[in-house]
């Protein structure tokens, strides 16, 4: 059995919300899943800095709850537990590619408590033998990614501006540069480290990044539209502390695990905007019987 952790919250009872799950699931000493998923996250990053409710110490600490409850508790079943790391925590500071061995240097809020709980998942390994892994994932898209993040706000904004929904596209820094991979490959990668015999860090990328300016550019390109004459930018979308280019190593889990990401950027690009467009012609028709009122950037309301 799997338990997966995810918390993705809109409000401040973040931490009441694990604490009680946590206890939930070990109050009477026993575990009854085999796997624990811990998938926490949030919001874009920019969040943590202009809002305190979104808590950037739920990834770490809760991490070390679970890893403590673990170690605690039915001691006679060997759990496995993931943690999910970020390539956030590597900062992004020079133009090279990142592996398991490679510096933290964490830029935001939300990456500190990341590496906080990378490395409290590994003491606990090294000092009790618990099955911990890191799985440090770049970027994962896919048609499922919040409408907040930046890929999916940029498939999703040209979908409508090709049917004539939205008229334009605001976004924040078109220059950073992102390993960017299908969620579906990352998950058989978590999948495999899981099964693995020995838990360890490991790495799961593409080998190859791209700006936002080229995410944008081949979304565009698929609507046969030419994105000067609706992109702008706004210092509104700036983070205070940018992480300016990310790009992965992934060759560790090519030679252990036989891992390797099976889509292309292209090919994820079109997935996600393909996906994008279905969901902007039944926001078009809806809108055209009156049944909807768009809550988007730039809405074209008399089309």
């Amino acid at each position: 059995m799997i338990l997966w952790i995810a918390s993705y919250p809109k409000s401040g009872n973040t931490w009441l919300r694990a604490l009680l799950s946590t206890y939930y699931y070990t109050k009477d000493g026993i575990f009854s899943d085999d796997k624990i998923l811990g998938n926490i996250g949030q919001f874009p990053e920019k969040k943590y800095f202009t809002n305190f409710k979104y808590d950037p110490t739920l990834p770490g600490d809760t991490s070390k709850l679970w890893i403590e409850a673990q170690n605690k508790i039915n001691s006679d079943k060997k759990i496995k537990f993931y943690q999910a790391s970020s390539s956030e925590m590597y900062g992004g500071s020079s133009q090279k590619s990142l592996n398991e061995e490679s510096v933290f240097d964490p830029k935001s809020p939300y990456a500190a408590s990341k590496v906080f709980a990378h490395n409290v998942t590994k003491l606990y390994r090294d000092s009790y033998d618990i099955f911990g892994v890191n799985g440090i994932l770049f970027n994962h898209e896919s048609p499922l990614r919040g409408e907040t993040f930046v890929t999916r706000k940029i498939t999703r904004s040209v979908a409508r501006i090709s049917l004539g929904i939205q008229s334009q596209l605001t976004l924040g820094n078109l220059e950073a540069s992102r390993d960017w991979g299908f969620a579906g490959d990352y998950v058989e990668g978590m999948w495999l480290m899981m099964q693995h015999n020995q838990a360890d860090d490991w790495v799961l990328a593409t080998g190859k990044t791209y700006t936002v300016q080229e995410f944008v550019d081949s979304t565009f390109k698929l609507a046969n539209l030419e994105p000067s004459n609706y992109v702008k930018t706004s210092e509104k979308y700036f983070r205070p502390n940018e992480v300016d280019y990310l790009l992965g190593d992934y060759s560790k889990a090519k030679k252990i695990l036989n891992w390797e990401p099976k889509t292309t950027f292209e090919e994820l690009v079109k997935m996600m905007f393909e996906s994008d467009l279905e969901l902007a012609k039944r926001e078009q028709v809806l809108m055209k019987n009156n049944l909807l009122v768009p809550t988007w950037e730039s809405p074209v309301l008399n089309n």
